[in-house]
């Protein structure tokens, strides 16, 4: 079954080639579930950039499908070679790890590169990614009560925070729009955000995110390239033989963050009862 791509004009409407309002599309998603009886390692991974930075890493990619002979790219269906890409429908493992490290040259191709001697750097799409221990975690929340119940509050406000400091501090963007694929527990944290008054009052950079939506991942090649690098970086401490594509993906340079349980025992008082004083709605703590 053929799947077409959504370009970024239907998925977002509001961002016109001539606006004077410059917007900084950010798209999330996850590697992995919060559940530490499943999982070692969650990752939550986001790429963001203005329309102008997206649009050609889009054609790029519409054209790598293609060449492929691939729908779209689901990272964790790919590796394990399950549908669409089992061996019934085409696929072998050649075939498809040369999709999937074409998939991340693409990537290379368009993300910033930082300024580092004898390399002037470039701009471009950011990469941001967040790793949490989940053993770890749940260790360091039974030692301290002020470690936050759920592990995905954790995730998203930490990589929330990357995005507004990237916005504000390089990339020069008045406002920000946020993409999550479709069933992600990540959103609904940023959205009881967006709905206090009270916290928006306290961080009025809260009013610049002006959409905060999902989408089917199949259709937008830009959540395809953060499940890329969800699913890499999810592996990177596990994963004892790596896929060429992987280690390229890994090598790019991305804004990564990592939470163990040294990190997380000494969580910041003040931020722990700002966000107690908000009552926000209360969720299933992390198992």
């Amino acid at each position: 079954m053929h799947i077409p791509q959504v370009s970024l004009e239907e998925l977002i409407p509001h961002q016109e080639k001539d606006s004077l309002i410059v917007i900084l599309n950010c798209f999330f998603d996850g590697g992995n579930k919060s559940d530490s009886q499943q999982y070692e390692y969650v990752t939550l991974a986001s790429v963001s950039g203005t329309f102008q930075q997206w649009k050609p890493f889009e054609k790029s990619w519409k054209r790598n499908l293609k060449k492929h002979g691939a729908d779209y790219l689901h990272t964790t269906d790919a590796a394990a070679g399950n549908t669409p890409y089992s061996r019934d429908e085409g696929w072998d493992r050649d075939r498809i790890d040369s999709f999937v490290l074409d998939c991340a040259r693409i990537a290379g191709k368009y993300l910033a590169r930082p300024i580092k001697e004898n390399d002037p750097g470039r701009t471009g799409l950011y990469p941001c990614v967040v790793t949490l221990n989940l053993k770890e975690y749940i260790q360091a929340r039974n030692d301290v009560p002020d470690v936050p119940t759920s592990a995905d509050e954790l995730l998203v406000t930490q990589v929330l925070r990357k995005c507004l400091l990237f916005s504000r501090d390089f990339a020069g963007t008045q406002h920000l729009s946020f993409v999550f694929d479709q069933n992600e527990p990540f959103r609904g944290h940023i959205i009881d955000r967006q709905r206090s008054p009270k916290f928006v009052a306290l961080f009025p950079e809260f009013k610049n995110i002006i959409s905060n939506t999902e989408a089917d991942m199949r259709f937008v090649p830009a959540l395809q390239l953060a499940d890329l690098f969800a699913y890499c970086h999810s592996r990177k401490r596990t994963a004892v033989d790596k896929f060429r594509w992987e280690e390229k993906m890994l090598a790019h340079p991305t804004d990564v963050g990592y939470a163990g349980y040294k990190q997380l025992i000494a969580p910041i008082r003040p931020n722990i009862e700002l966000t107690r004083s908000m009552k926000f709605p209360r969720r299933a703590p992390t198992r």
